[in-house]
């Protein structure tokens, strides 16, 4: 199995952040929001809410300006753990550490 550059892991955990940040916050956030949760650059988190966007996984609501979790998964997302870790509604029970089961 080949691994992954640390960079790319280090995109992977931000983008993933933020899409936590989205889950745990139904109304939506701003982007300076969405920065000091994640305590990410807000240059950063403008840079992946576009990626997000494009793949559907994130949307922006024209209005408030405030950005969205999608269901791009196919399952309803649920609110964070206390590992800080989004739990899917899809019909699997987690067991607390990272792994699934049916």
């Amino acid at each position: 199995m080949t691994t992954l550059p640390n960079s790319t892991v280090q995109v992977l955990e931000r983008a993933l952040d933020i899409l936590e940040a989205l889950v745990a916050a139904p109304g939506g956030l701003g982007i300076s929001e969405i920065s000091g949760i994640t305590q990410l650059p807000v240059s950063t988190v403008h840079r992946l809410l576009k990626v997000l966007k494009k793949r559907g996984y994130a949307d922006q609501n024209p209005e408030t300006r405030k950005y969205h979790a999608q269901n791009r998964l196919g399952s309803p997302p649920t609110a964070v753990s206390e590992e800080g870790r989004v739990g899917i509604a899809s019909g699997h029970a987690s067991l607390g550490d990272g792994h699934y089961r049916n």
